[in-house]
């Protein structure tokens, strides 16, 4: 009887593995176009959903911002890479800590940051510096894919407020329909949204 082949672990030792950092509250338009982008250049690309102590009160717990990403992307990405036959897995984590220590715990070498202007840019610019000096002797790489032009005014801060102005048509150019369910609901929910 013929053994069963095993998985080539050099394939493995050349994996290009990807982080992408963020609140992600909530995951918009604008951070579906970066993680389309980075699916490009990783063969693994980890979606890190950020825990931050000094929100005393998000909107979004951390387990419903991993929720609605992993919806999403399997709504809006997983049938476009996989009809293009693009082979990147992805995974949607949360973790608490620095970037750089995701980063190492995973194995990841690339750093995925999305800009919109020339002020995210600045601000990336100076964060990527801080996270090479944390990360030591190895590698790190910050991508900065650009996103489209329609997306340049696309965050979840402004989405946030425009949900609570009931922009809702505009709504529908920032976030998924399910997400603005999800994010109109919570805001009726905590009283935020008459």
């Amino acid at each position: 009887m013929s053994k069963k082949p095993q998985a080539n672990t050099l394939t493995k030792e050349f994996e290009r593995v990807a982080l992408y950092p963020g609140s992600f509250s909530p995951i918009t338009f604008g951070h579906l176009n970066v993680i389309k982008q980075a699916a490009q250049l990783a063969d693994v690309l980890h979606i890190g959903v950020g825990v931050n102590s000094k929100k005393t009160n998000p909107l979004f717990t951390t387990e419903e911002r991993v929720k609605m990403i992993e919806a999403d992307i399997k709504s809006q990405l997983a049938p476009e890479l996989k009809k293009s036959g693009n082979p990147c897995q992805i995974k949607v984590v949360s973790y608490e800590g620095t970037t750089v220590k995701k980063m190492k715990e995973i194995g990841a070498s690339i750093l995925i940051r999305g800009i919109r202007d020339g002020l995210d840019l600045a601000d990336e610019e100076r964060q990527r510096l801080t996270n090479a000096k944390l990360f030591g002797k190895g590698f790190v790489q910050a991508y900065l894919p650009p996103t489209d032009v329609n997306l340049i005014g696309v965050s979840s801060s402004i989405t946030r407020d425009l949900c609570l102005l009931k922009e809702d048509d505009l709504l529908n150019e920032y976030v998924t329909k399910k997400t603005k369910g999800t994010l109109i609901n919570r805001m009726i929910e905590q009283g935020l949204r008459i």
